[in-house]
């Protein structure tokens, strides 16, 4: 037996790429797209036309098409698109780098793509109205029973599916057919699965490619009734998912006309160091209209959640929806709307992987902690980065600069509320809190300091509160909120706001009443106490509630701190200080 030192196996290489996969099968699709549109913009033929087409047989996807006008494919460039490595924009120009729609790159997406999701691929080419066909079996590739590519033979494409297809064949373009599904790889068994969140993905996918008119995609599904007999059963052309809710023409008009649903906030450009690319990061808003439209539930709140998180574009073609990074977790996160926008010249800055479902170096970056690690205070590292733009740096800069728009966004929105702002009921936390305290024995300087405050001031007090706090912003409101605050005789006033990341809570005295500061900023705040928040909304109303338990504990301890003597009390806040550094330990780990 001859020994082989070959350094790549086709039978190995071909299991490796079957076990790294994508995140689902339309991902994998949209390494064909892209492709195609790439294709269009090199020949330079307007609009690309996509057309995507799924056949299924016996209730099953067994074949998965995808056609385009674009430029087409000679021979040899035919036979080089199927080898790994290898691609019409490998080489790193700005042409091949820089611009809309040029995603292509590492000569990996139509192998990487197909070999995933089926064991034959055939790619028909034609330019001039002359036909070429190529194909990789993976099963064959397996078996080691061909090494090379096959060579593309003159060829025609089968009459079966052109009755498929939107558009007549033109003088160039190509065509690609999946055959003999994997089904344990493919995401969806069926037609109506695979299209049942399509155009919601590859519409946001593609929404500035389509809005640039640059491509236009179709996709239909069939129903093969017998040999090249077939049966349509979806059909539509996919329109734009904007999650910054600032495009005309998406689809959230089949919920929503009057506007596009946010408003436009800014856009921030980093520049980097030798390349022509820059980095942009766009912010948009709810309206108060939109939101308070999807307030408490419904199809704009379930549209807006399928769309929450900071979407990472490159060359105008989307790599992720990313969730839970820059975001607090709290549920009024999805009225907020980010993206960031770079070249795939930045792709070894950013971490984009071969497959462009990532970039893993855009990631939250705690600016306290880097501060911490080298001595200097918040202020001093900020400045430094800013003064020696590296490339470690600009991600630092990009993310503390996202970080913090998204929590004057999050204040933005949370004063958005229907009625009067905050209401709180009998059976609150705060209500019951305040009568526990009536039947208290130990009386302490807050309760004296509540009896002799008369009630304007206590008003004043509250009212100032919370429009500081940001709960509620409009002066008029926040003085009702006051009145009826005060007419209960509460104690206890709940806000949320930033605090150094140490503290879980703080308690500020204001007037006789335990005003207990939420840290927005301590990570169990989305992880724990935001949870409860959400969690309550969902309960049976037999059941009790786990926010106003939460709230309880902290209103006794607010009071044991009040109770007890000078020296214990500081000890007891400093034990609250140790506690929430700790916490911060353990829910960011």
């Amino acid at each position: 037996m001859k020994d082989n030192y070959n350094i790549f196996s086709g039978k190995y290489v071909i299991s490796v790429i079957e076990a790294t996969g994508y995140r689902n099968t339309h991902y994998a699709i949209a390494e064909l797209v892209d492709n195609s549109i790439q294709s269009g913009i090199q020949s330079k033929k307007g609009k690309c036309r996509v057309d995507i087409i799924v056949v299924e047989k016996g209730g099953l996807i067994s074949k998965i098409l995808v056609l385009d006008n674009g430029g087409g494919m000679s021979p040899d460039t035919l036979r080089e698109s199927l080898i790994l490595g290898k691609g019409q924009a490998i080489e790193d120009t700005v042409d091949n780098r820089v611009g809309l729609g040029k995603s292509s790159k590492y000569g990996a997406g139509l192998k990487q793509s197909s070999i995933s999701q089926c064991n034959h691929t055939e790619v028909y080419s034609w330019q001039k109205g002359k036909c070429f066909m190529s194909y990789l079996n993976t099963i064959d590739i397996k078996e080691e029973k061909y090494t090379e590519v096959p060579k593309p033979v003159e060829s025609e494409i089968p009459k079966e599916y052109l009755e498929l297809f939107s558009f007549q064949i033109e003088n160039s373009g190509t065509l690609i057919v999946w055959d003999d599904i994997k089904k344990k790889r493919i995401t969806w068994k069926t037609a109506s699965g695979l299209f049942r969140n399509a155009e919601m993905e590859l519409g946001r996918i593609y929404r500035y490619l389509i809005e640039q008119n640059k491509v236009e995609i179709r996709m239909a599904s069939f129903e093969e009734i017998t040999n090249g007999n077939y049966r349509k059963t979806n059909d539509f052309v996919v329109r734009k998912n904007d999650p910054l809710f600032l495009m005309h023409g998406c689809i959230i008009e089949d919920l929503w006309t009057k506007n596009t649903g946010f408003e436009f906030v800014d856009e921030e450009v980093f520049e980097v160091q030798g390349k022509n690319s820059k980095v942009k990061v766009k912010y948009s808003v709810s309206s108060k209209e939109f939101r308070e439209e999807g307030y408490m539930g419904g199809p704009i709140n379930v549209f807006a959640k399928k769309n929450d998180g900071v979407s990472i574009l490159r060359n105008g073609r989307e790599l992720e929806l990313r969730k839970h990074e820059w975001s607090t977790g709290d549920t009024r996160d999805r009225w907020i709307g980010v993206e960031i926008h770079f070249d795939s010249e930045l792709d070894e800055i950013m971490g984009v992987d071969a497959k462009k479902q990532r970039a893993d170096n855009l990631e939250l970056k705690d600016i306290e902690e880097l501060a911490k690690n080298e001595g200097i205070s918040v202020i001093e590292f900020i400045n430094k980065i800013t003064e020696n733009p590296t490339e470690e740096n600009i991600i630092i800069d990009i993310s503390n600069s996202i970080q913090s728009k998204w929590n004057t966004l999050l204040k933005q929105i949370r004063i958005m509320k229907k009625g009067t702002g905050p209401s709180i009921s009998n059976e609150s936390a705060e209500v019951s809190g305040s009568n526990t305290l009536k039947i208290r024995k130990e009386k302490t300087k807050t309760d004296e300091e509540f009896i002799r405050t008369n009630e304007k001031e206590k008003q004043e007090a509250i009212k100032k509160k919370m429009l500081e706090s940001g709960e509620i912003s409009d002066e008029q409101e926040a003085e009702e909120f006051a009145k009826n605050f005060t007419n209960k005789n509460i104690r206890f006033l709940f806000t949320y706001t930033r605090l150094p990341g140490q503290f879980l809570f703080d308690i500020d005295y204001v007037k006789g009443t335990y005003n207990i500061i939420i840290n927005e900023a301590h990570p169990a705040y989305p992880n724990f106490i935001n949870l409860l928040e959400r969690a309550d909304k969902i309960k049976p109303d037999d059941e009790p509630s786990a926010e106003k338990g939460l709230k309880l504990l902290l209103e006794s301890w607010a009071r044991m701190e009040d109770e007890a003597p000078e020296n214990l009390r500081a000890e007891l806040q400093n034990i609250r200080y140790r506690w929430g550094a700790l916490a911060r330990d353990f829910f960011t780990n």
